[in-house]
């Protein structure tokens, strides 16, 4: 039995739905496919067998970030002559935070698949919340309400990034300058204990750095 077949709890699968391919066999397949994102997502719409098989590969290298698109000419003004993407979290494009709420919810939706994660870059996006609110709404408690939704989305974040027990490489963005936040950060102690390969850029709160480094082991590091 192969490695992936052993990772992956496969479950009952209807033979007529793999055209009798053997299931070692088409986990090797889906494995040679982890770095092509678009030929995974594509395979994973074909039959709920395959979207189920698919997405511990799909979900093996999470790229949701911003800080590595380098300069973002778009943003060049007299003030920054040359604007570069980890600098500011304004410079993110705006599909950015959809996505990551997307993936948020499918690990809140499906918690089994977040040991899948073994690579994870992420832009943390503060703001993107207090934005939303200021422009949509009028109520004079604006402000309250930006931060209640905050802390609940936080807390989430932190809850499904605690699950992400077998990340390896991290590369994770805090892209702002606000010297004191608006609210308190409440992360977990311990966050991405399995962690070799590790980058932080960024203004990132002391205990969020704290929860990623102390975590570390150093022996393991690369």
């Amino acid at each position: 039995m192969s490695n992936a077949s052993k990772e992956i709890a496969t479950g009952e699968i209807e033979p007529s739905r793999i055209q009798g391919i053997p299931l070692d066999v088409l986990l090797l397949l889906f494995e040679q496919l982890t770095e092509d994102t678009r030929t995974l997502c594509a395979i994973g719409l074909a039959c709920r067998d395959f979207r189920r098989l698919s997405l511990p590969f799909l979900l093996r290298d999470v790229d949701i970030s911003s800080h590595n698109n380098r300069r973002v000419p778009e943003h060049d003004n007299i003030m920054v002559r040359e604007a570069y993407a980890d600098y500011d979290g304004d410079y993110r494009p705006e599909n950015l935070v959809p996505r990551q709420h997307a993936f948020l919810h499918l690990l809140k939706d499906r918690p089994e698949l977040a040991p899948y994660v073994r690579r994870f870059t992420w832009t943390l996006v503060w703001g993107e919340i207090e934005e939303l609110v200021a422009k949509t709404s009028g109520n004079k408690d604006a402000g309250a309400l930006s931060q209640k939704i905050m802390r609940s989305t936080e807390a989430e974040t932190w809850s499904i990034f605690s699950r992400m027990m077998n990340v390896r490489d991290l590369d994770l963005a805090s892209l702002h300058h606000v010297a004191v936040a608006s609210i308190v950060r409440d992360n977990p102690p311990k966050l991405f204990p399995a962690v070799t390969e590790l980058r932080l850029v960024g203004w990132m709160h002391r205990g969020l750095a704290s929860a990623i480094i102390t975590t570390l082991d150093p022996k393991q590091l690369l």
